[in-house]
């Protein structure tokens, strides 16, 4: 027998499943890193438009404290590459640059999140709906046009090729819903790639 995932529609809207891929899926969290990467790049980049600041301390002992005290010493130094100002810029511009395009980057992802589970949570209602068709009215009544046949053949009131037909009907009923069944299952399964998790369907 044929057995379809019960997912929760009430607890499973489109908008939580977005929610759980903005935090659990793969590819938005390997683009998150690559932005927080560059950001890391850029802040060292601002960085270095700073001087190196060196400071010293000194402290000179004299062997007649009476006649020359004790002396201490301090020296500021700062240390200015020649090319900063050419060089130091390059290095800020490129990483402004790799900044945005990770940026970018990681908005098409999210784009494309939220594409595909608002087309996939779209055909999984239309699958749902489907299914819900056949079991409820499309495979009982040819449940039921088959049984009566099968009586009215046995008793001569039916000709074999009535229930034949009516045997071909139920086949292709049965057909479709496994058709439908597969793509409910494939949509769900295609949902839970892109929130990155589970979404708790289970088996009746």
């Amino acid at each position: 027998n044929l057995q379809r995932s019960l997912f929760r529609f009430d607890q499973q809207s489109e908008g939580r499943i977005f929610e759980r891929a903005m935090v659990n899926n793969p590819k938005l969290l390997a683009r998150r890193a690559l932005l927080g990467a560059s950001d890391a790049r850029l802040a060292y980049a601002k960085l270095n438009y700073w001087p190196d600041f060196a400071i010293k301390v000194g402290y000179t002992m004299r062997d007649d404290p009476a006649a020359s005290p004790d002396t201490m010493s301090a020296l500021l130094g700062m240390t200015l590459p020649l090319w900063a100002g050419s060089r130091q810029s390059q290095q800020r511009r490129q990483s402004v640059a790799q900044r945005a395009e990770a940026q970018a980057h990681l908005d098409e992802e999210q784009n494309d999140i939220v594409h595909h589970i608002h087309i996939n949570y779209a055909q999984l209602e239309e699958a749902n709906r489907r299914l819900k068709l056949i079991e409820d009215a499309t495979l009982p009544l040819s449940k039921q046009a088959l049984a009566s046949a099968q009586s009215g053949y046995l008793t001569g009131k039916v000709e074999f090729a009535t229930l034949l037909t009516l045997i071909q009907k139920r086949s292709q009923v049965e057909l479709e819903y496994a058709q439908v069944l597969a793509a409910f299952h494939k949509r769900v399964a295609d949902l839970e790639y892109w929130a990155g998790e589970s979404l708790g369907s289970s088996k009746p």
